[in-house]
């Protein structure tokens, strides 16, 4: 078992509650704390007693994004050179596993934005399957502002959720988000009281939790793969393979027996 440092970790109901909680309350991201929250997911997935996986935070925000003093401003100053072999974040290591494949991989991922989201505070968690947040969240797009671009795949998972206009002004401008509109535009699912948010967050989690897990996998990978499928005969043969999979499996027997048994 890990010893984190910015992160809780606890299992409750089915659900692995994954808590952000940097001791300056910021919960900005480093390479130790990227690694802390995988380390996290990973535990959660191995974990058989784990339906599905809530992110929270703790502090002043949820997450103010990535750390400068650690990963730009050496950087930029030449103090460090930038890594031309990294894959994923253009040259500052922040990270050494492909994160967004990890969450599109992984058991449900829901996450509770409780304030301030900033850069990859907003990103790293947009590929996740279910976002509430509460009326004090903001979403901070600012990647312009600080002369970069969209990283962690938000080019990809922003339009999907608000669509391409939309997604295009938040990028271009940099604007902040409340948590109000970003319920409207559908940037998050649900928009719930900040003293009810984690109550919300993990009735979502334990209902998510409580359905058969490997459905509950080929669900989200027929999602990714189906999506933006142009060709009907191929979403009709996955989906097709895919119930032919859950038709052989224990799982889909005993839920047939629950459900039918259900008053």
């Amino acid at each position: 078992m890990e010893n984190f440092k910015h992160t809780r970790y606890r299992v409750e109901n089915g659900v692995a509650e994954i808590t952000l909680c940097s001791a300056d309350g910021l919960n900005t991201q480093s390479v130790e704390s990227v690694k802390e929250w995988v380390a996290a997911v990973t535990r959660a997935n191995e974990d058989d007693a784990v339906g599905a996986i809530l992110f929270a935070a703790e502090g002043k925000g949820f997450s103010a994004g990535g750390n400068m003093e650690e990963l730009f401003l050496p950087r930029s100053s030449g103090k460090i050179p930038y890594d031309k072999n990294d894959p994923y974040t253009g040259g500052i290591n922040l990270m050494s596993t492909d994160w967004v494949q990890m969450l599109r991989q992984s058991k449900p991922i829901v996450v509770a934005f409780n304030g301030f989201a900033v850069g990859g505070g907003v990103t790293l968690f947009l590929p996740a399957d279910v976002l509430v947040a509460s009326p004090r969240a903001s979403f901070h797009f600012s990647f312009v502002k600080v002369g970069i671009v969209a990283e962690i795949c938000s080019t990809k998972y922003l339009p999907a959720r608000v669509g391409f206009g939309r997604a295009s002004e938040l990028l271009l401008s940099g604007r902040p988000v409340g948590g109000q509109e970003a319920h409207d535009i559908g940037l998050v699912d649900y928009l719930y009281p900040e003293e009810s948010l984690l109550d919300e967050a993990r009735k979502i989690a334990v209902n998510i939790a409580g359905n058969p897990a490997p459905m509950l996998r080929m669900t989200k990978a027929l999602l990714d793969q189906n999506s933006l499928e142009t060709q009907l005969d191929k979403v009709w043969e996955r989906e097709s393979n895919a119930l032919w999979r859950c038709f052989h499996m224990e799982e889909h027997k005993a839920a047939i027996k629950s459900f039918l048994s259900e008053d």
